[in-house]
């Protein structure tokens, strides 16, 4: 069985999600040191953008909710992660 390598399977997946019509955003336009951040640092993973979504979508919800939705997305469970992909 051949696997693709990380690089490889980042390609396939960003080719499909513009089949899709999704825009890619570059690191160097979006990351944290760049001209257009949409997040203070690589350890968050919700960017700003999607928050923004969340209250464009949910405009009757309350403010916690819409914030406690948002620290669930971003919650990782590494540990479960690491021991699937083992």
């Amino acid at each position: 069985m051949e696997f693709l390598s990380e690089a490889e399977s980042e390609s396939v997946l960003l080719d499909q999600l513009r089949a899709f019509g999704y825009s890619i955003e570059r690191e160097e336009d979006i990351g944290p040191d760049s001209h257009r951040p949409e997040r203070e640092s690589h350890a968050e993973v919700v960017l700003r953008r999607f928050e923004e979504a969340v209250a464009r979508l949910n405009p009757g919800l309350p403010p916690e909710a819409r914030q406690d939705a948002i620290r669930r997305v971003g919650r990782t469970d590494r540990a479960g992660l690491a021991s699937r992909c083992a």
